[in-house]
């Protein structure tokens, strides 16, 4: 579509974005025209659009419960085996 989204600098939504096609700026003043040409002219022709799917945050939260310490085996509220979109209720 040829547009670049611009935002402000925040935790943790500057890390969710990092490796989009997103510009990041601390200040509003940082939006010139030279700054979003040099970040066109840098942007990636092929970005990795993975971050904005289910499945990659799914396997992020898989990650980080396997890696808590004891390891949790489900997310509270949700029963072992997911979350049911038929139902709208965790199975």
């Amino acid at each position: 579509m040829g547009a670049i989204p611009v935002v402000r600098r925040s935790d943790p939504n500057s890390a969710v974005v990092e490796g989009l096609p997103v510009v990041i700026v601390d200040d509003w003043a940082q939006v010139r025209p030279d700054r979003m040409a040099d970040e066109a002219a840098r942007r990636d022709p092929s970005p990795d659009y993975s971050r904005l799917t289910l499945a990659y945050w799914q396997a992020q939260i898989n990650v980080a419960m396997q890696a808590a310490d004891p390891p949790v085996s489900h997310c509270v509220g949700v029963k072992p085996g997911g979350y049911d979109r038929g139902t709208n209720e965790s199975q």
